[in-house]
């Protein structure tokens, strides 16, 4: 989120508590994907996965309009970028890959128009 800091300004938080409540950042990308990658790993699949942590992340957007406290700014900032973080990740992958087979489906199709067109010749 872009704009973080200034939303927990806004919510009342001093800047000190909102430079304190961004280091849950730091600690979610630490530690979010030791956690997440055992359920995507062993539990889910990943589009399952994928669709449970944006889904998640959505729905914990609006949590940021009623952050009034330090604990809470804490506990939601490491929340949502604990749900975040991986699913930009898996989404990186999950979209690469997705390119690439385009890119190839594309390329041969182009292909077999090609020998089409010499052969029609």
């Amino acid at each position: 989120m872009p704009f973080l800091s200034i939303i927990l300004h806004e919510q009342g938080l001093s800047d000190a508590q909102t430079n304190v409540a961004l280091t849950a950042n730091g600690l979610a990308a630490l530690f979010s994907p030791l956690i997440i990658s055992h359920f995507a790993d062993r539990l889910f699949a990943m589009r399952h996965l994928l669709s449970v942590l944006i889904g998640a992340t959505t729905l914990l957007c609006p949590l940021w309009l009623f952050v009034n406290t330090l604990g809470l700014a804490l506990f939601t900032t490491f929340v949502f970028f604990s749900l975040l973080m991986p699913a930009i990740s898996m989404l990186d992958a999950y979209t690469i890959g997705a390119v690439a087979f385009l890119t190839l489906l594309f390329s041969a199709s182009s292909a077999k128009k090609s020998v089409v067109a010499a052969h029609d010749n």
